[in-house]
């Protein structure tokens, strides 16, 4: 894959990422978003398949355990004391969740 195809991945992941977080309102598009982070994860693997625990990964993954990602969600909400997250509950679950994957 050329660096252009390349980049012009990136940033439709991340659109597509991003799109489907602020779509999030109820359990319906909460299970899109978590299809839509899954689907992300997924090409981060075949981008890079054997991550490197101390880089960044192409998309921005930076936990690529399953406790790795939840604890780092956590923390997220925990040290920005639990500020600026969205009233809607589906939103909040969505914006914790989605701190997984770059929180470190």
């Amino acid at each position: 894959m050329n660096t252009k195809d390349f980049s012009r991945q990136q940033k439709a992941a991340e659109k597509k990422l991003d799109a489907a977080l602020e779509r999030v309102t109820d359990q319906k598009t909460f299970v899109a978003f978590l299809l839509a982070l899954s689907e992300d994860y997924a090409l981060e693997r075949k981008l890079q398949p054997e991550p490197d625990w101390m880089v960044e990964g192409p998309l921005g993954w930076v936990n690529f355990s399953i406790d790795a990602f939840l604890e780092a969600g956590a923390y997220q909400t925990i040290d920005s004391g639990y500020e600026n997250l969205s009233a809607n509950i589906w939103r909040r679950c969505a914006e914790i969740i989605a701190a997984g994957k770059f929180y470190e």
